[in-house]
């Protein structure tokens, strides 16, 4: 359906507006597609992204590490490690090299929980595959030249 179709507005006052309109309500509804697969897990897409990183990792991370790897950077992700811990999901224990410093790193629980929500997150991926590979490739670049405009000038300050 076509985005003036969806939100019932056939006027916009520019092609810029009505695409900031259309990525707003794209966002909305992709979350709406994925939010079950997280309800069934009994969690966050934010704690997903958590264990997933920590499912990467080669070792131990520290949450200033796993922040940065984040998808959602402003997040509180000593908080979500602290929930994923109660969770029994993942372990926060003491540096070794740095006792302030706290290490986490994914349990076996967390690993299954993981494992048995790859094919429900690798079916998330069909929802794009009507988008052709070459069209995706120009919609990344186009986003990632949104998100960082800007970028160049404020770190130069």
């Amino acid at each position: 359906m076509k985005l003036e179709d969806e939100i019932n507005q056939h006027v916009f006052r520019s092609e810029h507006h009505k695409l900031f309109l259309n990525l707003m309500v794209t966002h909305h509804w992709l979350v709406s597609q994925t939010s079950s697969v997280f309800e069934d897990a009994d969690i966050t897409p934010t704690q997903y992204n958590v264990l997933r990183i920590l499912r990467g990792a080669k070792g131990p991370l520290s949450i200033h590490t796993i922040r940065s790897r984040m998808l959602d950077k402003m997040s509180d992700t000593s908080r979500m490690v602290d929930r994923l811990v109660s969770k029994g999901l993942v372990e926060k224990r003491s540096s070794t090299c740095d006792r302030r410093q706290a290490e986490v790193v994914i349990c076996a629980s967390g690993k299954a929980l993981l494992k048995r929500m790859d094919h429900k997150v690798d079916s998330l991926d069909r929802l794009l595959k009507p988008i052709p590979e070459k069209e995706a490739n120009k919609i990344n670049h186009y986003l990632d030249a949104l998100r960082n405009q800007g970028v160049d000038s404020d770190h130069a300050q």
